[in-house]
């Protein structure tokens, strides 16, 4: 390297560090935590759920939870249609949602609806073995659509009409193969924003 060079590759970094500074202004989003609780249906049966949802970004979310069946529900022995023979009763799910977007109105009473993709791990019910659970990982879509009322600048209660479907693979014990299963689950939760 020359004198030459180093000179005009000082004063190359010179220029950079005291040029002018490009500032640009973004708004910071407040956290936005919520905690829900409600009933569920699934396959047939009533229950329980609990679940927590972050928001990651303006448009994007992540709700983690679970559901629980109450009484476990097992499947019919005398049908003929293998579907017939599983029972989905109990869950654990992730799932990222995608906000459509739209502008809140000036009230306090606002809407959401929210798209999901993500994965689950199933217990599902055997008509043949009343005494094992069948253990699955599952892929789940869903949309959710909420109504909620801001009680205060802090606060936020409201209401999840929530709609999912699993589709997953459990192996029968009494063919010993794989069954391609896809379920419904509907859902009422209370939600109280944090």
């Amino acid at each position: 390297m020359t004198m030459k060079q180093a000179i005009i590759g000082c004063l190359s970094v010179m220029g950079l560090l005291t040029s002018s500074v490009a500032e640009a202004v973004r708004l910071a989003l407040e956290p936005q935590n919520r905690v829900y609780a409600g009933v569920v249906q699934t396959d047939g049966g009533l229950g329980g759920t609990v679940s927590i949802e972050s928001r990651l970004t303006q448009l994007i979310t992540i709700n983690m939870g679970g559901f629980v069946s109450s009484p476990v529900h097992y499947g019919d022995i005398e049908s003929r249609e293998e579907q017939d023979w599983v029972k989905l009763n109990h869950g654990l799910w992730a799932a990222p949602g995608w906000r459509i977007p739209h502008r809140y109105g000036k009230g306090n009473l606002n809407w959401d609806l929210i798209g999901r993709a993500g994965f689950a791990c199933l217990f599902t019910t055997d008509a043949f073995r009343d005494d094992l659970y069948l253990i699955d990982p599952a892929g789940l879509v869903g949309v959710d659509g909420y109504l909620q009322y801001k009680i205060s600048e802090d606060h936020t209660v409201g209401v999840r009409f929530s709609n999912k479907m699993f589709a997953y693979q459990p192996d029968l014990t009494r063919t010993l193969q794989g069954l391609p299963v896809q379920r419904f689950q509907h859902g009422i939760e209370f939600f109280w924003q944090l």
